[in-house]
C-alpha cells in the first residue's frame, strides 16, 4: 500500500508548476522531438518528469506533462 504524502505532493505540484516558467527565458531548451517535424515540439526533462511543448512564434504552448517511466512516443 503506498503512503500518501502530502507535503512531498505539494512540493512535486509547486515543481510542475514552476518548470514552464523557466522556458519564458529559454524557449529552446529542450531538444526538438524530430517525430513533429512540420511543427516546433520539444521536451524538457526536470526530476522524474517530462514538459513536451511547442515554440509557436513567441508562444510556448505547454502540450502535457508525464512521468519518465511513461511510454509516450
Amino acid at each position: 500500500m503506498a503512503v500518501h504524502d502530502p507535503a512531498l505532493a505539494n512540493e512535486i505540484e509547486h515543481r510542475l508548476e514552476q518548470a514552464p516558467k523557466s522556458l519564458i527565458q529559454f524557449p529552446r531548451r529542450g531538444p526538438r522531438l524530430a517525430m513533429f517535424d512540420r511543427r516546433e515540439i520539444r521536451e524538457y526533462r526536470f526530476d522524474r518528469y517530462v514538459l513536451r511543448y511547442e515554440v509557436a512564434d513567441s508562444d510556448i504552448i505547454v502540450l502535457r506533462f508525464f512521468h519518465a517511466r511513461e511510454d509516450r512516443r
